[in-house]
């Protein structure tokens, strides 16, 4: 019984971290791009705008991150049904999944970009509109 457990413990580590080792990524359910031009920009200004969740650990990340860069920033909360709907229209009007796709969506100056490193956010928003 202890081996058959332990077997099971080291099965779902592997399966838990999959992603870290390289075996899940090409089954992943959703197109990630770099920065993707969308529309317009939102603002007339340079921009940080956050899509994402109060409980989400990778947007409050992002913001934090964004608070400490001194950056113009926005946070829209995609459980707002109006929210989401803006976030998918310009997500699809860009070419991106709307069916699965990771948070933060971040939109600097008029490109989207889904879970971006803060450091090419930053370059992102350094660039003039």
């Amino acid at each position: 019984m202890k081996k058959l457990l332990f077997v099971a413990l080291v099965i779902y580590a592997l399966y838990d971290n999959s992603e870290k080792f390289g075996f899940r990524t090409s089954n992943l359910p959703t197109i990630i791009k770099p920065f993707v031009k969308s529309r317009e920009p939102i603002f007339k200004e340079s921009y940080v705008a956050v899509y994402g969740r109060k409980t989400c650990g990778f947007t409050n990340l992002m913001i934090k991150n964004l608070k400490s860069s001194n950056a113009n920033y926005y946070y829209f909360d995609i459980d707002d049904s109006s929210v989401l709907n803006v976030l998918q229209t310009r997500m699809a009007a860009s070419g991106i999944s709307i069916e699965h796709y990771y948070l933060p969506v971040v939109d600097v100056n008029g490109t989207l970009s889904i879970r971006p490193e803060f450091n090419s956010v930053i370059s992102k928003y350094k660039e003039k509109l």
